[in-house]
């Protein structure tokens, strides 16, 4: 099943028009205190800021893992965790409801039965 059969052209059409009214609300609610917040911002703090994210996410992985294994599903490590990171591309969706993906996904490339991949992923916290 392809993903545009699952979820339709006119999903796709609302999720952009979606994005898109969001983005013009934002740019016009407080572009100039933005601004000032990044002036004021001590970028030497960024690299450590990253590190620390990417290593929190890793952590993350490792306990997706976990619950996959524990419900006895088991993935080659690199699709694990492409599918992972995935689902962060849609996480600042409401609720995080974009990590929902995973479940797709996992149907897609491995045939593993959705109800037991969204228990998971709901188990997780999203």
């Amino acid at each position: 099943m392809e993903t545009t059969n699952f979820f339709g052209k006119k999903f796709f059409l609302i999720i952009i028009v979606a994005i898109s009214i969001y983005s013009i609300f934002i740019f016009y609610s407080d572009v100039n205190l933005v601004y000032e917040k990044l002036l004021d911002f001590n970028f030497s703090y960024l690299p450590i800021i990253l590190t620390l994210i990417f290593v929190s996410w890793l952590f993350l992985f490792f306990r997706w893992n976990i619950l996959l294994k524990n419900s006895n599903i088991h993935i080659p490590l690199k699709d694990n965790f492409l599918i992972y990171f995935a689902g962060f591309a849609l996480s600042v969706s409401p609720g995080k409801s974009g990590e929902l993906i995973k479940v797709i996904l996992l149907k897609n490339k491995f045939n593993i039965n959705k109800t037991t991949s969204i228990s998971i992923i709901l188990g997780a916290g999203l």
